[in-house]
């Protein structure tokens, strides 16, 4: 809580900042697909059984206020969905595919360094992100002579409703007359600490156990709309 405390007074230095600094403040939304996978040891998976990963997707909207030419503060709201499976996949003796899949609200504050590469803008940036569980679902799939006569059962022992995570990314991207600009983006969410875990059992084999630590790559497309002062300039045209 302590931490989540720091990271909304923090958020709204960000909004009083935009509101007395308006010649800088953004708006944008934000669009992409994610990757993750579970975060197992090989240590905890044994005859046969792994762990795969799954396609995402994340949607926000948020905003940019520049604290210099190249310095900046990034915030706003996403929706953010991750899935991830548990596996062995041997069909004459046990078939086995668990999916899970978790949706989030992921509240980030980053902070940023902006500059040219060539013609192209480039933004690098880092920070906190703290996610809030909305709901989480989990699919099973068993099949294989060992299914007969056996029990299964799958525990999940370690879920956490609300976790923060560190962010590392950059995006490149180029600006339009209108002020505008759209960027492309690359960012890496991880956590220290397991945020989702249990283990399978069943009788024909040892226990296995999996867990996630909150880690995902993001490939974003994000719009800049032209800053706010921008829009009452008498020559604003697109």
């Amino acid at each position: 809580m302590k931490k989540f405390g720091i990271l909304i007074f923090t958020s709204l230095l960000f909004s009083l900042q935009a509101l007395h600094a308006q010649v800088s403040f953004r708006p944008s939304l934000s669009l992409g697909p994610s990757f993750s996978v579970l975060s197992n040891s090989k240590n905890d998976l044994n005859n046969g059984f792994f762990t795969s990963g799954k396609a995402g997707l994340q949607v926000g909207a948020g905003g940019t206020v520049g604290l210099s030419d190249r310095l900046f503060i990034r915030s706003g709201a996403n929706y953010s969905r991750q899935s991830f499976s548990f596996k062995k996949n041997n069909a004459a003796d046990l078939d086995v595919d668990f999916t899970f899949s978790r949706q989030h609200l992921e509240l980030p504050l980053l902070f940023g360094f902006s500059g040219y590469l060539g013609s192209l803008l480039h933004r690098e940036f880092v920070g906190l992100s703290y996610n809030m569980l909305l709901s989480d679902n989990l699919s099973t799939d068993i099949s294989g002579d060992s299914t007969s006569g056996s029990e299964f059962t799958v525990n999940i022992n370690d879920k956490k409703s609300s976790f923060l995570n560190y962010t590392l990314g950059f995006e490149v991207g180029s600006s339009f007359k209108n002020d505008g600009a759209i960027f492309f983006g690359l960012s890496y969410r991880f956590s220290p600490t397991s945020q989702y875990g249990g283990v399978f059992k069943t009788d024909n084999y040892p226990q296995q156990a999996f867990s996630w630590n909150g880690n995902y790559a993001l490939l974003e497309i994000t719009y800049y709309f032209p800053r706010v002062s921008y829009w009452f300039k008498r020559d604003f045209t697109y």
